[in-house]
């Protein structure tokens, strides 16, 4: 594990984490990080870069990392995320991408691979509009764009079939 939080850190070597088949966490929030980094990690379960100015979220991402459990990217200056950014991550439980300055969500840019007690947290953003299918795969757990200007049920919420919670309830969010 690496933690690194709550520094000046504004350059980090991360084409290095390659060579680290048993690292399971890196925790690098509260730092000067901008841009999104190239990762790419077989082992890595549990990336945070939350509180650093990454600014847009490429849709490649991810694309390198297929065993992370969390993403912690709150208060990352995010204003954007594309369809198939957060996709084929088989052991995905959670997502965080609250505080951030997200104005919509398009298809399927969220597709969580639907285990049990997954979340998703997208609170205090600026969402106004949110597709059909933007996030899929929500097994039993909360998908949070409460307290968002949206068209949707105010806060009210929804069950899916799989036991989780959808805010509000017309979001665009499937099971």
């Amino acid at each position: 594990m690496i933690h690194f939080y709550q520094n000046s850190i504004s350059g980090f070597p991360f084409a290095l984490l390659s060579q680290m088949p048993v690292l399971k966490e890196l925790r690098l929030y509260g730092n000067q990080i901008s841009g999104f980094p190239t990762i790419t990690s077989q082992s890595l379960e549990v990336l945070s870069l939350g509180y650093n100015p990454l600014g847009t979220l490429p849709v490649t991402a991810f694309a390198s990392t297929p065993s992370l459990t969390e993403i912690h990217l709150y208060w990352a200056a995010i204003t954007d995320i594309l369809p198939g950014t957060i996709v084929n991550m088989n052991n995905l439980t959670m997502v965080s991408l609250r505080d951030n300055h997200l104005t919509s969500l398009p298809e399927a840019c969220i597709v969580m691979p639907g285990l049990p007690y997954t979340n998703v947290y997208l609170h205090n953003n600026t969402i106004t509009s949110v597709a059909p299918n933007a996030i899929t795969g929500v097994g039993g757990g909360v998908v949070g764009p409460s307290r968002q200007p949206t068209d949707g049920a105010g806060g009210d919420h929804v069950e899916t079939h799989a036991g989780g919670r959808c805010y509000p309830s017309t979001s665009g969010v499937t099971p």
